[in-house]
């Protein structure tokens, strides 16, 4: 330890906790580790303030000493901006993970920078209100991480990126001021709006320690659709059609492609939503205050764009058991991606070789076999085409009349889509997920 860093120590130690300053040695793999699988240097030290003045103090004694600091969240993002660099201290939001209660009649909720998004999405549903952003890393993406990085997230399209989430916020400049815009007030034009510079500024201007975020009304209906189409326009023309029918009331649309989708159905636990085969596929929601009349508009331009031929097959959730299973096709996606990466890495070229054999392909398009796949791309084309080749092709054909009457929403005198597939082939198996066709198993 130089004598800079251990006069530095010296000044934080007293104005912080014990428990705030954790040295080089002490401080876990966790500070170093990244979701790109790089990891950073060792920190010089780690600091984990519990309050806005602290993070206040830490920046004005650090920038006295010319230490430089990386600033820590829940280290999901993937651009490596947390990562350390030789030189650099930790400054860690982890204990900085206060609520207050929501304020319905206001509709909002103010949280410290080092809260979980999913803290944030379970205070505002005991209230019977939503937070507007959802993302795949809820459980561990931070508060402060997703207003420095100005998170998007899977409902961009009903109510906006984070920026639009965002009422007020407070924020620590490096020389350790605090400035303070919590007011919470949706009508607001007293000046310049200082809170948009944080947004999206990815620490560059300082450090967000509490952000007040807009809740909205909770939604009533909730009913996703996967569908498979025949091309990317279809997908982009699907969407088009969404919007003029739904308006408001679509709230995603996602798009998988099918090399990712073909290479990651046999890892799933659940069963496929469809077959491989469409060259694209789209996940696509609603949510609305009218159960009924929304299932309902949703399921009749579905079944228009069967008709007009912009969708190849779909299948759409009857349950919230079934709504989240579709999701999770969509959060597997990133699972798969991770895990890919680094089963590719670690691929030596003999084993790609031995590998792309057994799946009965004997080159994996233009790469010769004794090459290893030098990204992530071309590792999961090289396992898309293996796992479709050998798959069984399933030939797609449009919906029946009888498939798309069990498109509408399940009511009590009227059964699933899974249990009326299962009464037409005669198959339990159909039973865990809504198909629209005959059973392959």
């Amino acid at each position: 330890m130089s004598q800079k860093v251990a006069e530095l120590l010296s000044r934080l130690e007293k104005r912080l906790d014990r428990s705030a300053i954790v040295s080089a040695d002490e401080a876990g793999p966790g500070y170093r580790e990244d979701p790109d699988g790089k990891t950073g240097a060792l920190p010089e030290f780690v600091l984990r303030p519990r309050k806005t003045g602290e993070v206040s103090d830490i920046l004005r004694l650090c920038n006295e000493a010319g230490q430089r600091l990386v600033v820590q969240g829940g280290r999901t993002g993937l651009a490596g901006a947390a990562r350390i660099q030789p030189g650099e201290a930790v400054l860690s939001l982890e204990r900085m993970t206060a609520i207050e209660t929501p304020d319905r009649e206001a509709a909002t909720i103010v949280a410290e920078a080092g809260a979980p998004l999913q803290m944030v999405q379970d205070a505002a549903d005991t209230a019977g209100l939503l937070f507007g952003v959802d993302i795949g890393a809820r459980g561990t993406a931070t508060v402060g991480g997703n207003v420095a990085t100005n998170a998007g997230g899977i409902r961009v399209l009903r109510y906006g990126m984070y920026r639009a989430q965002v009422l007020g916020l407070e924020a620590v400049l490096a020389d350790g001021s605090i400035l303070t815009s919590l007011k919470g007030l949706s009508k607001d034009n007293s000046g310049y709006d200082l809170n948009q510079l944080f947004i999206g500024s990815e620490g560059t201007l300082g450090i967000v320690t509490r952000a007040c975020l807009r809740l909205h009304p909770k939604p009533a209906t909730e009913v996703n659709a996967f569908c498979a189409l025949a091309s990317l326009d279809a997908a982009i023309a699907l969407l088009a059609l969404l919007r003029q029918k739904l308006g408001p009331l679509l709230s995603a649309y996602e798009v998988n492609f099918a090399p990712l989708y073909g290479a990651m159905i046999p890892g799933m636990d659940a069963p496929a939503p469809l077959p491989v085969g469409s060259p694209v596929y789209v996940l696509a929601e609603i949510q609305g205050s009218e159960p009924y009349r929304d299932g309902e508009r949703f399921a009749a331009v579905l079944m228009q764009a069967v008709e007009d031929g912009v969708i190849d097959d779909v299948v759409v959730s009857q349950s919230p058991r079934e709504f989240h299973a579709l999701w999770a096709v969509r959060e597997d996606a990133n699972r798969f991606l991770f895990s890919i990466k680094a089963w590719s890495a670690s691929m030596s070229a003999s084993r790609w070789r031995g590998w792309a054999l057994s799946c009965g392909k004997r080159k994996l398009r233009s790469r010769p076999l004794n090459a290893t796949p030098t990204s992530t791309s071309s590792a999961i084309s090289a396992m898309a085409i293996c796992t479709i080749r050998s798959a069984r092709w399933i030939r797609r054909r449009r919906m029946t009349s009888s498939i798309a009457a069990s498109l509408r929403p399940a009511a009590a005198s009227r059964p699933s889509m899974a249990s009326a597939s299962t009464r037409r082939n005669g198959c339990t198996s159909c039973a865990a997920m809504p198909r629209a066709r005959p059973c392959a198993a």
